[in-house]
């Protein structure tokens, strides 16, 4: 099977594992959010971030040199063998790692919950040691199903999670009212049960012959400091660091919480693209090996116009009619949290468009890493001071403009950067077009208030429907794209040929 034929499959398997997890991880935030309430959601909020900051210690780059190295070595001679070897010792390091941070974590937690003027934390430490266990441990061996675009079970089992997950909420959360402790657990028994599905059907890839990859030791060395580095810097960019300040300087549980549930809806509704990022490091890699920079450019050009069609659309319907869906899903309680998504939407959908969403794995590939990790350093820098300086001020809104701009300043500058190494130009009308289908699908949702939830599906339906005519009209894909198409699938072109 060719490049742009695996490409294809992935694509679709991805389409259909995130629509499941699309609806599934809605309904879980829907649950979570009225199940818990406004201050409980804050402390949740607050808890789940430091799993997170202590995940950037046990990962050293792991996933990345699984993604990288993983494609590389399915195309090799041994490469089966090389593959085991690689596996077999970065889960062992992974799980020793977690051990030692669990650790320092229990000796430093009560620490942590009076730098964050919250000392209840410690009545948690138990189901977030092992939230964190098993966090660390799906994210590393589900990207071996990832890097080798075994795209079909890795969507079919993340389903079963996220629908195994939404179960959990339901019984321990929902209906037996354990609050907080459920959510952590409901996330444990899901995912250890998601990693033993995985070890099953990886068996293959994790046990049998081995062939030693000492040589490259100095290789997977540089290629886990330097996402490790990323992973860090990238970490002033998240949301991680807004929450742990916003809890510093005393803003209210309820704001966080609202911050909270902002953000990660923001990511959900790009989930169904969220898996092209696995892909297409894949992709670039077999298409660098084998064409160099004249590969990846096309590549990377294909994947990005690809990651628009599949994002904006979702997100530009979101953005318009955001106080309705917090209305109607999450109750007159979080209406507050419209505005914080609002400018989470635009701030994300500017870097679409800008086509920043792959830049760092074309700088990987080009040996030119600290070109992008020294804007994510600049953007991460920023983003902390500008926290410092908003946040005493201006309370949850200094956090979320704080992020929304750094994060959009750090995409321009490694698109400049990218664009200078390596002969790529941003699909700027290409964007225009989807733009442009999007605003005439809007048009008729403008008819009705969607107060009720029929009415938004009825909303959504007709922006979908008008989507697709106007985008048949504006044909935003050009005959390079659909003649591509065609090589790859026929069946498949005759629908994109009215694009």
């Amino acid at each position: 099977m060719s490049l742009a034929q695996r490409f294809t499959s992935s694509l679709i398997w991805n389409s259909i594992g995130k629509a499941i997890f699309y609806c599934s991880g809605i309904a879980t935030s829907i649950i979570i959010a009225r199940g818990l309430g406004k201050v409980d959601l804050g402390i949740y909020a607050t808890l789940i971030t430091i799993p997170a900051m202590l995940r950037l210690f046990s990962s050293l780059g792991f996933e990345t040199i699984f993604n990288l190295k993983l494609p590389i070595y399915s195309l090799a001679p041994n490469g089966r063998d090389k593959m085991r070897y690689l596996i077999q010792r970065l889960i062992g390091l992974r799980l020793f790692i977690t051990i030692i941070i669990l650790g320092s974590l229990y000796m430093c937690f009560p620490l942590i919950g009076k730098f964050l003027k919250k000392p209840e934390l410690i009545q948690y430490f138990l189901p977030l040691a092992l939230y964190f266990v098993a966090l660390t441990t799906l994210s590393l061996i589900s990207m071996i199903f990832l890097a080798l675009l075994r795209m079909k079970v890795a969507s079919i089992v993340d389903g079963f999670n996220q629908m195994l997950y939404l179960g959990g909420i339901l019984i321990l959360v929902w209906f037996l009212r354990l609050g907080i402790d459920g959510v952590l657990y409901a996330f444990v028994i899901s995912t250890i049960t998601t990693i033993c599905v995985y070890m099953v059907l990886g068996k293959e890839y994790v046990w049998g012959k081995t062939t030693s990859i000492e040589g490259e030791r100095r290789e997977l060395v540089e290629i886990g400091a330097t996402a490790l580095a990323s992973s860090m810097i990238a970490f002033g960019l998240g949301a991680q660091i807004d929450i742990l300040l916003l809890n510093y300087f005393g803003v209210g549980s309820e704001e966080v919480g609202f911050y909270h549930l902002g953000y990660n809806l923001a990511i959900m509704l790009g989930l169904f693209a969220q898996g092209i990022g696995g892909i297409a490091q894949s992709v670039f890699s077999e298409a660098y090996m084998r064409e160099g920079d004249t590969g990846l450019g096309i590549s990377w050009t294909m994947i990005t116009k690809v990651f628009i069609v599949m994002a904006l659309p979702v997100y530009m319907f979101s953005l318009v009619h955001a106080h309705a869906i917090f209305k109607i899903f999450y109750g007159v309680e979080y209406l507050g949290t419209s505005g914080i998504l609002q400018l989470f939407i635009i701030s994300t959908a500017l870097r679409i468009i800008i086509g920043s969403s792959f830049c760092m794995p074309a700088f990987y590939l080009l040996q030119q890493k600290k070109k992008g990790v020294t804007v994510q350093i600049a953007g991460g820098v920023m983003n902390v001071v500008l926290d410092v300086l908003l946040i005493p001020r201006y309370g949850v809104w200094g956090a979320v403009g704080a992020t929304s701009f750094s994060l959009v300043m750090t995409g321009v500058g490694q698109m400049v950067l990218l664009s200078r190494t390596i002969d790529i130009t941003p699909p700027l009308l290409f964007a225009g077009k989807i733009l442009i289908a999007c605003a005439i699908a809007l048009a008729p949702t403008f008819l009705f208030e969607p107060s009720t939830l029929y009415r938004l599906l009825i909303s959504g339906l007709a922006y979908g429907i008008v989507c697709i005519i106007a985008m048949s009209v504006l044909k935003p894909l050009g005959e390079q794209e659909k003649e591509m198409v065609k090589a790859v699938n026929s069946q498949f072109a005759a629908v994109v040929r009215y694009f």
